[in-house]
């Protein structure tokens, strides 16, 4: 039975400033940006837009990770061993965050022909891969050492949490923002996407160059770690991949990564392709109002988990931060459809209302894992367990991104079938109807209606929104369950309507136009209806990998972590001891 307790108060020399707190914290939002922006239109661009076969664009968003993964530990190691009047961290994240504003906007850029199916025959490809690569290690150089500075701001078992949140805190106001890059993308103001993304990639360059200076000049590094011995690479890596907790938590976060967001990728594809039936910008619009959602949600997660944690311990608050989880996920088998497509935004409440405070218990708990080691080896190595936590962390991503599309081909789903998909709607479907010379009312009437979701089905298909009324009342409308923007389910209807008329027309029909019509009919019943039904199949099979892998992910991380052994007593044994250790060496 969880034990509770009362709320801790840290004692005044082991208290953060709100000052110092909200500063570190600003290095959360340029981390969000830095990592997020990428993660959020690179495939959806490279596969929708640029026309990268699906395996090679996951392949080229995967391999800079794996090399990132690599780096990590390295970065730590060397940020741990350097010595300077600026201290062990704060050189690195200055370089790292104005390299990462550089880079970024360069993806959006590519060389050559992005279609080629041959990985060493596509410039694209090799271009980005690369590009890839530099801009993983410039992330590294300011993520690793950001992160081991907030380790070490304090020793308390709970002030640790109440710091550590404060990365989040200011970070989620990125993932508030963030899911909007791809509908910002799509201004009418920029001539194409790729041109959309390269400047909206500019504006958040510049705040992530201006959040990942703030850090370095609010917070101060501990002068009494540059007078400890320097810790060779491989003796701190032994002894971080030995440590047993650490080893628990690694696990237990991997699982989660993987299982979440291996499917969590095909999300943008189920919009658009399946809730939202072709059309873009309502899919942009539902992934940009549930990422946001989602964000302000979390701030509420935090709030909660820390409470909780900070009265029964961290274990019992990451557990009901992925039960949490796991009740938003499993929901999502409802919420998905596109009968409802707001409902996912339910389930998204429910989710994020427990996963951020999972990610927060993570952070908090590696800092308690920093303070077994010293007491172990005398060493303060929070940049090489913050290293290996993010090198466990980009590997994960990276076979997410390997899975995710591996997962995309084996749906089935092609950018190029879509297209072709409504180009042959438009010729077999749309343009004979256009071009009846029939003299009948009651047919002219069905014509003309059918016409105008003729017109509307070539404009989604042309990227266009097809939407009813102002843009600026959008949201409430759908909220209200008005329909606002036209979709493939819509032009379905009114094509089967239609075909009911050209029947009818049909059966009293001069032989040469009952032949016409008879032939048109069974054409868009063999052609268009059964294409359709193909493309509802491809999209259906994401939303069942998504579930499933998030559902098992969630339950199997919980399974591993029930074995995690730091409690908050044995943390604050750990601590009694340090302090014993320090006062025996300073007298």
């Amino acid at each position: 039975m969880t034990q509770k307790h009362p709320v801790h108060k840290a004692p005044p020399q082991d208290k953060v400033s709100m000052k110092t707190r909200v500063g570190w914290g600003f290095g959360g939002l340029a981390d969000n940006y830095i990592m997020n922006v990428l993660n959020m239109i690179f495939l959806v661009l490279y596969v929708q837009y640029f026309k990268m076969p699906p395996m090679l664009a996951a392949a080229a968003l995967a391999i800079p990770r794996f090399v990132d993964a690599i780096t990590d530990p390295l970065i730590g190691n060397i940020s741990d061993n350097t010595r300077s009047k600026w201290g062990r961290r704060r050189p690195y994240m200055v370089a790292g965050a104005i390299l990462s504003a550089i880079l970024l906007p360069l993806f959006w850029t590519p060389l050559g022909d992005p279609t080629i199916a041959i990985w060493w025959k596509n410039p694209a490809f090799l271009y980005v891969t690369v590009l890839g690569i530099l801009y993983a290690v410039t992330y590294t150089l300011f993520v690793v050492p950001y992160t081991a500075l907030g380790y070490e701001l304090t020793p308390d078992y709970d002030e640790k949490t109440r710091v550590l949140a404060w990365r989040m805190y200011v970070g989620l106001l990125g993932s508030l923002t963030v899911p909007w890059v791809y509908q910002l993308s799509q201004n009418d103001a920029f001539s194409d996407e790729a041109s959309g993304a390269f400047w909206v990639s500019i504006a958040f360059g510049v705040v992530i160059i201006i959040t990942g200076l703030i850090p370095v000049f609010a917070c101060r590094e501990r002068e009494d770690v540059q007078l400890q011995e320097t810790s060779p690479f491989f003796k701190s890596l032994g002894a971080t991949m030995t440590n047993k907790p650490f080893m628990i938590l690694l696990v237990a976060y991997i699982i989660i990564i993987v299982g979440l967001f291996s499917a969590g990728n095909l999300g943008a594809f189920v919009n658009i392709y399946y809730i939202c039936g072709g059309n873009k910008d309502f899919g942009g619009l539902l992934v940009a109002v549930a990422g946001s959602l989602g964000a302000i949600v979390s701030y509420l997660s935090m709030f909660m988990v820390t409470a909780v944690s900070t009265r029964t311990g961290k274990k019992t608050g990451m557990f009901l931060g992925l039960a949490l989880a796991l009740i938003g996920v499993a929901g999502a088998w409802i919420a998905m459809d596109p009968r409802w497509p707001m409902a996912q935004l339910i389930t998204t409440v429910i989710a994020c209302m427990g996963l951020q405070g999972c990610w927060l218990m993570v952070s908090s708990m590696v800092a308690d894992v920093c303070d077994e080691d010293e007491l172990k080896s005398g060493l303060r190595r929070e940049g090489m367990f913050g290293a290996v936590n993010g090198f466990a962390l980009k590997a994960a991503l990276s076979a997410t991104a390997m899975i995710g599309g591996v997962l995309l081909t084996v749906t089935g789903f092609d950018a190029e079938e879509i297209d072709q998909f409504e180009a042959r709607t438009i010729a077999q479907v749309i343009e004979p109807a256009r071009h009846w010379e029939i003299d009948d009312p009651a047919f002219q009437k069905a014509t003309e209606s059918f016409e105008l979701s003729c017109v509307r089905f070539i404009e989604i298909s042309e990227d266009k929104s097809s939407m009813e009324g102002s843009k600026w009342t959008v949201l409430w409308r759908l909220l209200k369950g008005e329909k606002v923007f036209f979709r493939w389910y819509d032009f379905e209807a009114a094509a089967s309507k239609y075909l009911v008329a050209v029947h009818a027309y049909a059966e009293h029909a001069p032989e040469d136009v009952k032949a016409k019509l008879t032939s048109y009919a069974d054409s868009v019943h063999a052609g268009y209806f059964v294409e359709f039904d193909k493309q509802k199949g491809v999209a259906l099979l994401m939303k069942k990998l998504i579930i499933g892998c998030q559902v098992v992910g969630l339950i199997a991380a919980m399974v591993v972590f029930a074995f995690y052994p730091i409690t908050r007593k044995h943390a604050q044994e750990t601590r009694r001891l340090l302090n014993e250790r320090k006062q025996h060496e300073g007298a």
